[in-house]
Protein backbone atom coordinates (compact mmCIF):
# COMPACT_ATOMS: atom_id res chain seq x y z
CA UNK A 1 0.00 0.00 0.00
CA UNK A 2 1.12 3.63 -1.12
CA UNK A 3 1.90 5.61 1.88
CA UNK A 4 2.76 8.82 0.71
CA UNK A 5 0.89 10.95 3.73
CA UNK A 6 0.49 14.96 3.35
CA UNK A 7 -2.05 16.84 5.02
CA UNK A 8 -4.44 18.78 2.71
CA UNK A 9 -4.35 22.48 2.44
CA UNK A 10 -7.14 25.09 2.72
CA UNK A 11 -9.37 25.73 -0.35
CA UNK A 12 -11.44 28.84 0.46
CA UNK A 13 -13.60 30.71 -2.68
CA UNK A 14 -13.94 34.17 -2.41
CA UNK A 15 -18.20 33.74 -3.89
CA UNK A 16 -19.13 37.59 -3.28
CA UNK A 17 -22.32 37.08 -4.88
CA UNK A 18 -25.88 36.86 -3.75
CA UNK A 19 -26.66 35.64 0.14
CA UNK A 20 -24.06 37.14 1.73
CA UNK A 21 -26.34 37.48 4.42
CA UNK A 22 -28.84 35.41 4.14
CA UNK A 23 -28.67 32.43 6.85
CA UNK A 24 -32.30 30.93 8.16
CA UNK A 25 -30.65 30.10 11.09
CA UNK A 26 -28.16 30.69 14.17
CA UNK A 27 -25.64 28.40 13.78
CA UNK A 28 -23.84 27.04 17.12
CA UNK A 29 -20.47 26.00 14.99
CA UNK A 30 -18.22 27.05 12.17
CA UNK A 31 -17.31 23.88 10.22
CA UNK A 32 -14.44 24.09 7.72
CA UNK A 33 -12.43 21.76 5.96
CA UNK A 34 -8.83 21.71 4.95
CA UNK A 35 -7.74 20.50 1.06
CA UNK A 36 -5.31 23.14 -0.16
CA UNK A 37 -4.16 26.02 -0.02
CA UNK A 38 -5.41 29.38 -2.79
CA UNK A 39 -5.99 32.73 -2.47
CA UNK A 40 -9.31 33.68 -0.56
CA UNK A 41 -11.48 36.86 0.55
CA UNK A 42 -13.81 37.27 3.30
CA UNK A 43 -16.86 38.89 2.43
CA UNK A 44 -18.85 40.99 4.18
CA UNK A 45 -23.06 41.69 5.10
CA UNK A 46 -22.86 45.43 5.38
CA UNK A 47 -24.51 47.18 2.70
CA UNK A 48 -22.78 49.97 1.04
CA UNK A 49 -23.46 52.22 -2.35
CA UNK A 50 -21.42 50.62 -5.21
CA UNK A 51 -21.55 52.08 -8.57
CA UNK A 52 -23.06 49.60 -11.37
CA UNK A 53 -22.68 50.68 -15.09
CA UNK A 54 -25.67 51.37 -16.76
CA UNK A 55 -25.20 49.32 -19.82
CA UNK A 56 -21.41 47.96 -20.33
CA UNK A 57 -18.77 49.30 -21.52
CA UNK A 58 -17.01 46.11 -22.54
CA UNK A 59 -17.77 42.92 -24.41
CA UNK A 60 -15.70 40.03 -22.69
CA UNK A 61 -17.96 37.69 -24.32
CA UNK A 62 -21.08 37.58 -26.69
CA UNK A 63 -23.54 34.91 -27.57
CA UNK A 64 -25.80 34.87 -30.86
CA UNK A 65 -29.46 33.59 -30.10
CA UNK A 66 -31.18 31.01 -32.40
CA UNK A 67 -34.76 30.98 -32.99
CA UNK A 68 -35.44 27.68 -31.09
CA UNK A 69 -33.78 30.04 -28.11
CA UNK A 70 -30.43 28.35 -28.21
CA UNK A 71 -27.60 29.84 -28.83
CA UNK A 72 -24.22 29.64 -30.93
CA UNK A 73 -21.14 29.14 -28.77
CA UNK A 74 -17.78 31.08 -30.48
CA UNK A 75 -15.56 28.47 -31.54
CA UNK A 76 -12.21 28.15 -29.14
CA UNK A 77 -9.37 30.25 -29.74
CA UNK A 78 -6.32 29.35 -29.79
CA UNK A 79 -5.62 30.60 -26.43
CA UNK A 80 -6.91 26.97 -25.32
CA UNK A 81 -4.94 25.02 -27.98
CA UNK A 82 -2.79 22.64 -25.46
CA UNK A 83 -5.66 23.12 -22.33
CA UNK A 84 -7.13 19.80 -21.04
CA UNK A 85 -10.52 18.74 -20.21
CA UNK A 86 -11.90 18.71 -17.07
CA UNK A 87 -15.02 16.24 -16.91
CA UNK A 88 -17.52 16.83 -13.62
CA UNK A 89 -20.48 14.77 -12.50
CA UNK A 90 -22.31 17.39 -12.98
CA UNK A 91 -22.89 16.55 -16.71
CA UNK A 92 -20.68 19.60 -18.48
CA UNK A 93 -16.99 19.84 -19.76
CA UNK A 94 -14.72 22.24 -20.38
CA UNK A 95 -10.86 22.87 -20.93
CA UNK A 96 -8.21 24.71 -18.50
CA UNK A 97 -4.71 25.38 -18.68
CA UNK A 98 -2.59 21.70 -18.97
CA UNK A 99 -0.15 23.67 -16.26
CA UNK A 100 -3.05 23.99 -13.26
CA UNK A 101 -4.39 21.56 -11.09
CA UNK A 102 -8.21 19.86 -10.58
CA UNK A 103 -8.60 19.96 -6.74
CA UNK A 104 -12.50 18.98 -7.48
CA UNK A 105 -14.25 17.49 -5.13
CA UNK A 106 -11.82 18.89 -2.07
CA UNK A 107 -13.95 21.59 -0.73
CA UNK A 108 -17.80 22.26 -0.36
CA UNK A 109 -19.41 25.77 -0.27
CA UNK A 110 -22.62 26.23 1.20
CA UNK A 111 -25.47 27.12 -1.53
CA UNK A 112 -26.68 30.37 0.52
CA UNK A 113 -23.28 31.70 0.28
CA UNK A 114 -23.39 31.58 -3.98
CA UNK A 115 -27.22 32.27 -4.64
CA UNK A 116 -29.35 34.38 -3.63
CA UNK A 117 -32.22 33.16 -0.83
CA UNK A 118 -35.24 33.75 -3.10
CA UNK A 119 -33.79 31.77 -5.81
CA UNK A 120 -33.07 29.09 -3.21
CA UNK A 121 -36.33 28.79 -2.44
CA UNK A 122 -38.08 28.51 -5.11
CA UNK A 123 -35.94 25.63 -6.30
CA UNK A 124 -36.47 24.10 -2.78
CA UNK A 125 -32.82 24.07 -1.66
CA UNK A 126 -32.01 24.74 1.77
CA UNK A 127 -29.54 27.74 2.62
CA UNK A 128 -27.67 25.38 4.60
CA UNK A 129 -27.25 22.76 1.79
CA UNK A 130 -23.08 22.09 1.33
CA UNK A 131 -22.56 22.06 -2.18
CA UNK A 132 -19.53 20.42 -3.43
CA UNK A 133 -17.95 22.47 -6.27
CA UNK A 134 -15.65 21.73 -9.81
CA UNK A 135 -12.46 23.45 -9.45
CA UNK A 136 -9.43 24.06 -11.09
CA UNK A 137 -7.11 25.92 -10.47
CA UNK A 138 -3.06 28.03 -10.87
CA UNK A 139 -1.58 27.29 -7.92
CA UNK A 140 0.04 31.10 -8.40
CA UNK A 141 -3.78 32.27 -7.18
CA UNK A 142 -6.47 31.48 -10.06
CA UNK A 143 -9.23 29.32 -9.01
CA UNK A 144 -11.77 28.64 -11.93
CA UNK A 145 -15.26 26.93 -10.11
CA UNK A 146 -18.48 25.75 -11.04
CA UNK A 147 -21.07 25.48 -8.63
CA UNK A 148 -24.41 23.07 -9.72
CA UNK A 149 -27.78 23.58 -7.81
CA UNK A 150 -30.66 21.46 -9.52
CA UNK A 151 -34.00 22.27 -9.34
CA UNK A 152 -33.98 25.61 -10.48
CA UNK A 153 -37.12 26.09 -12.51
CA UNK A 154 -36.83 30.05 -12.21
CA UNK A 155 -35.83 31.98 -15.36
CA UNK A 156 -32.35 32.54 -16.12
CA UNK A 157 -33.04 36.35 -16.57
CA UNK A 158 -34.46 37.02 -12.96
CA UNK A 159 -31.51 34.78 -11.70
CA UNK A 160 -29.40 36.90 -12.97
CA UNK A 161 -30.99 40.24 -12.33
CA UNK A 162 -31.07 39.57 -8.39
CA UNK A 163 -27.35 38.37 -8.26
CA UNK A 164 -26.23 41.78 -9.65
CA UNK A 165 -28.54 43.35 -7.12
CA UNK A 166 -27.06 42.00 -4.45
CA UNK A 167 -23.50 41.94 -5.43
CA UNK A 168 -23.97 45.64 -5.99
CA UNK A 169 -24.67 45.97 -2.00
CA UNK A 170 -22.00 43.94 -0.69
CA UNK A 171 -19.18 46.75 1.06
CA UNK A 172 -16.69 44.30 -0.03
CA UNK A 173 -17.10 45.67 -3.70
CA UNK A 174 -15.06 48.40 -4.84
CA UNK A 175 -16.24 48.60 -8.57
CA UNK A 176 -18.58 46.96 -10.80
CA UNK A 177 -16.80 46.67 -14.36
CA UNK A 178 -19.33 45.12 -16.32
CA UNK A 179 -23.23 44.04 -15.74
CA UNK A 180 -25.47 41.91 -18.15
CA UNK A 181 -22.80 40.22 -20.74
CA UNK A 182 -23.55 37.58 -22.86
CA UNK A 183 -22.12 34.31 -23.73
CA UNK A 184 -23.19 30.86 -24.64
CA UNK A 185 -22.14 27.80 -23.43
CA UNK A 186 -22.80 24.59 -26.06
CA UNK A 187 -26.17 26.07 -26.57
CA UNK A 188 -27.24 27.76 -23.30
CA UNK A 189 -27.55 31.55 -22.66
CA UNK A 190 -24.99 32.42 -20.09
CA UNK A 191 -25.13 35.85 -18.30
CA UNK A 192 -22.70 37.59 -16.20
CA UNK A 193 -21.19 40.16 -14.49
CA UNK A 194 -17.57 40.90 -13.21
CA UNK A 195 -16.67 43.65 -10.47
CA UNK A 196 -13.56 44.02 -8.32
CA UNK A 197 -13.34 43.70 -4.45
CA UNK A 198 -11.24 44.40 -1.50
CA UNK A 199 -10.23 41.11 1.31
CA UNK A 200 -7.41 40.05 3.01
CA UNK A 201 -5.06 37.53 0.80
CA UNK A 202 -4.99 33.73 2.21
CA UNK A 203 -1.09 33.83 2.06
CA UNK A 204 -0.19 36.74 3.60
CA UNK A 205 -3.36 38.74 5.58
CA UNK A 206 -2.79 41.50 3.63
CA UNK A 207 -5.80 43.37 1.76
CA UNK A 208 -5.64 43.47 -1.82
CA UNK A 209 -7.83 43.90 -4.77
CA UNK A 210 -9.52 40.95 -6.37
CA UNK A 211 -11.20 40.30 -9.54
CA UNK A 212 -14.17 38.14 -9.84
CA UNK A 213 -15.91 37.31 -12.87
CA UNK A 214 -19.28 35.25 -12.63
CA UNK A 215 -20.90 33.58 -15.53
CA UNK A 216 -24.48 31.83 -14.93
CA UNK A 217 -26.10 29.14 -17.20
CA UNK A 218 -29.54 27.62 -16.59
CA UNK A 219 -29.53 23.65 -18.42
CA UNK A 220 -32.25 21.53 -17.65
CA UNK A 221 -33.45 22.81 -14.17
CA UNK A 222 -29.56 23.46 -12.90
CA UNK A 223 -28.11 26.12 -12.32
CA UNK A 224 -24.39 26.02 -12.86
CA UNK A 225 -22.33 29.59 -11.27
CA UNK A 226 -18.94 29.42 -13.35
CA UNK A 227 -17.02 31.53 -11.88
CA UNK A 228 -13.09 32.87 -12.01
CA UNK A 229 -11.30 34.75 -8.82
CA UNK A 230 -7.76 36.06 -9.61
CA UNK A 231 -5.65 39.56 -8.76
CA UNK A 232 -5.59 40.33 -12.05
CA UNK A 233 -8.68 41.65 -14.08
CA UNK A 234 -6.46 40.10 -17.44
CA UNK A 235 -7.54 36.20 -16.68
CA UNK A 236 -11.70 36.97 -17.22
CA UNK A 237 -10.24 35.93 -20.98
CA UNK A 238 -9.92 32.03 -19.27
CA UNK A 239 -13.43 32.15 -17.68
CA UNK A 240 -14.52 32.91 -21.39
CA UNK A 241 -12.14 31.13 -22.65
CA UNK A 242 -13.47 28.01 -20.67
CA UNK A 243 -17.15 28.83 -21.54
CA UNK A 244 -16.09 28.59 -25.16
CA UNK A 245 -14.85 24.79 -24.98
CA UNK A 246 -18.21 24.10 -22.76
CA UNK A 247 -19.77 20.63 -23.74
CA UNK A 248 -22.84 19.31 -21.96
CA UNK A 249 -22.57 15.10 -21.30
CA UNK A 250 -24.53 12.96 -19.05
CA UNK A 251 -24.37 13.34 -15.44
CA UNK A 252 -21.72 10.76 -13.46
CA UNK A 253 -21.68 9.20 -10.41
CA UNK A 254 -20.22 6.96 -8.36
CA UNK A 255 -22.44 6.12 -5.64
CA UNK A 256 -20.79 1.88 -5.82
CA UNK A 257 -17.05 3.06 -5.96
CA UNK A 258 -16.51 3.38 -2.24
CA UNK A 259 -18.50 0.19 -1.42
CA UNK A 260 -15.26 -1.88 0.12
CA UNK A 261 -12.87 1.66 1.13
CA UNK A 262 -12.44 1.59 4.80
CA UNK A 263 -10.25 3.87 7.45
CA UNK A 264 -6.99 3.25 8.23
CA UNK A 265 -6.55 6.04 10.67
CA UNK A 266 -8.78 8.33 12.16
CA UNK A 267 -7.82 10.18 15.59
CA UNK A 268 -9.51 13.57 17.25
CA UNK A 269 -6.47 16.20 17.70
CA UNK A 270 -6.07 19.74 19.88
CA UNK A 271 -4.20 21.29 16.97
CA UNK A 272 -2.76 20.22 13.02
CA UNK A 273 0.07 21.60 11.49
CA UNK A 274 -0.13 22.03 7.93
CA UNK A 275 3.26 22.63 7.03
CA UNK A 276 4.44 19.13 8.09
CA UNK A 277 3.83 15.82 5.79
CA UNK A 278 1.58 13.80 8.60
CA UNK A 279 -0.16 14.91 11.48
CA UNK A 280 1.52 14.66 15.31
CA UNK A 281 0.70 11.98 17.28
CA UNK A 282 1.38 14.06 20.52
CA UNK A 283 -1.47 16.37 19.12
CA UNK A 284 -3.98 13.40 19.60
CA UNK A 285 -6.74 14.06 22.39
CA UNK A 286 -10.09 12.67 23.54
CA UNK A 287 -10.31 16.20 26.09
CA UNK A 288 -10.85 19.74 24.89
CA UNK A 289 -11.78 22.72 26.85
CA UNK A 290 -14.64 25.06 26.11
CA UNK A 291 -12.09 28.14 24.96
CA UNK A 292 -10.14 26.00 22.09
CA UNK A 293 -9.98 27.75 18.98
CA UNK A 294 -11.03 24.84 17.14
CA UNK A 295 -11.58 20.99 17.51
CA UNK A 296 -9.83 18.69 14.95
CA UNK A 297 -10.19 15.23 13.27
CA UNK A 298 -7.81 13.98 10.88
CA UNK A 299 -8.43 10.76 8.99
CA UNK A 300 -7.32 8.71 6.32
CA UNK A 301 -8.77 6.76 3.91
CA UNK A 302 -7.63 3.23 2.02
CA UNK A 303 -9.21 4.52 -1.20
CA UNK A 304 -11.29 7.61 -2.49
CA UNK A 305 -14.82 7.91 -0.88
CA UNK A 306 -17.60 10.55 0.35
CA UNK A 307 -16.88 10.52 4.27
CA UNK A 308 -20.24 11.58 6.10
CA UNK A 309 -19.42 13.21 9.43
CA UNK A 310 -21.97 13.31 12.53
CA UNK A 311 -20.90 15.41 15.84
CA UNK A 312 -23.35 14.63 18.46
CA UNK A 313 -23.61 16.54 21.94
CA UNK A 314 -24.86 14.54 24.65
CA UNK A 315 -26.61 12.12 22.12
CA UNK A 316 -27.96 14.98 20.20
CA UNK A 317 -26.59 15.46 17.07
CA UNK A 318 -25.68 18.95 16.71
CA UNK A 319 -24.39 19.14 12.83
CA UNK A 320 -24.11 16.78 9.85
CA UNK A 321 -22.05 17.01 6.72
CA UNK A 322 -20.41 15.56 4.00
CA UNK A 323 -17.07 15.80 2.38
CA UNK A 324 -15.19 14.01 -0.76
CA UNK A 325 -12.08 12.29 0.57
CA UNK A 326 -8.86 11.13 -1.16
CA UNK A 327 -7.49 8.17 -0.36
CA UNK A 328 -3.90 7.54 0.80
CA UNK A 329 -3.69 10.80 1.82
CA UNK A 330 -4.48 12.64 5.64
CA UNK A 331 -7.41 14.71 5.64
CA UNK A 332 -8.83 17.35 8.23
CA UNK A 333 -11.37 18.81 9.10
CA UNK A 334 -12.44 21.26 12.33
CA UNK A 335 -15.03 22.79 13.79
CA UNK A 336 -14.93 26.31 15.48
CA UNK A 337 -16.78 27.82 18.45
CA UNK A 338 -20.10 30.04 18.54
CA UNK A 339 -19.51 32.84 20.66
CA UNK A 340 -18.69 31.50 24.46
CA UNK A 341 -17.23 28.80 23.48
CA UNK A 342 -17.86 24.99 22.96
CA UNK A 343 -21.11 23.85 24.92
CA UNK A 344 -19.15 20.96 27.67
CA UNK A 345 -20.05 17.55 27.99
CA UNK A 346 -19.77 14.47 26.60
CA UNK A 347 -19.68 14.60 22.74
CA UNK A 348 -18.89 12.15 19.92
CA UNK A 349 -17.84 12.44 16.50
CA UNK A 350 -19.20 9.11 13.44
CA UNK A 351 -17.17 9.16 10.35
CA UNK A 352 -18.87 6.69 7.59
CA UNK A 353 -17.90 5.49 4.37
CA UNK A 354 -21.03 6.89 2.49
CA UNK A 355 -22.14 3.92 0.13
CA UNK A 356 -19.81 1.51 1.96
CA UNK A 357 -19.76 -0.14 5.73
CA UNK A 358 -17.29 1.09 7.09
CA UNK A 359 -17.54 3.45 9.98
CA UNK A 360 -15.40 4.96 13.07
CA UNK A 361 -16.83 6.57 16.36
CA UNK A 362 -15.03 8.91 18.17
CA UNK A 363 -16.04 10.08 21.58
CA UNK A 364 -14.19 12.78 23.30
CA UNK A 365 -15.24 15.93 26.41
CA UNK A 366 -15.17 19.08 26.43
CA UNK A 367 -14.44 20.45 29.84
CA UNK A 368 -15.58 23.93 31.33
Amino acid sequence: MRRNWRLLHRIALALLVAACGGSSGESTTTVESTVTEATSATTTTTVAETTVPEESSTTIATATTTVDGQCETDDPTSLSADWVVHESESGFEFSYPSEWEDVTGQAVVTAGEIVDSETLAEAGISEDEQIFYDIVRDPAGINLTVSSLEGVTTPLEVIYDRQESVTAGISAVQEILNTGLEACADGERALGLDFLFNAPRADTGVEATFYQHTWLVLHEETLHLVQILSLDEADGRLIDEALRTWQWTEPGGSEDAATDVIFLEAHMAANVDLSVAEPDPSNYTETFAADEPAIYVVYMLDGDADVELIWSHEGQEAYRSTFVSPGERWVEFHITPAPGGFTPGEWELVLEVVGGEDRVVLPFTVTP
